[in-house]
């Protein structure tokens, strides 16, 4: 997948909890095309990878329900074309959201509920 380098959209979310306590591949960011990523209702136990950061041309980010950890990286901040951006039902996903999310301006939906995100 990750050599698919036009890739646009990648949908990966399951409402059965899979990648069971895997890391999300941080070769995603090499993906530098994708528009759209969906990877909700998985079981992931880790945190957003820092890479994510690289997805320049991102506007849908999904990661709902999919059991992450940690704080957000700051790379996100610079993801400027970001529209949508729904993160809820993530307990343990907390702290401070990137500074560069101010300055979102084409943010349409964010969703935060059931996290500790400030």
């Amino acid at each position: 997948i990750f050599q698919l380098s036009n890739l646009h959209t990648l949908r990966l979310a399951t409402r059965k909890r899979g990648f069971n306590n895997t890391r999300i591949p941080t070769e995603i960011g090499m993906l530098h095309y994708l528009s759209h990523l969906d990877l909700s209702g998985n079981s992931f136990g880790s945190s957003v990878p820092s890479e994510f950061g690289r997805l320049r041309s991102l506007r849908d980010l999904r990661l709902a329900s999919a059991d992450l950890t940690g704080e957000l990286p700051s790379e996100l901040g610079e993801l400027f074309s970001m529209e949508r951006l729904l993160l809820s039902d993530n307990p343990a996903l907390g702290g401070p959201l990137p500074v560069g999310v101010k300055t979102w301006y084409a943010l349409r939906d964010l969703q935060l509920s059931g996290t500790k995100l400030a």
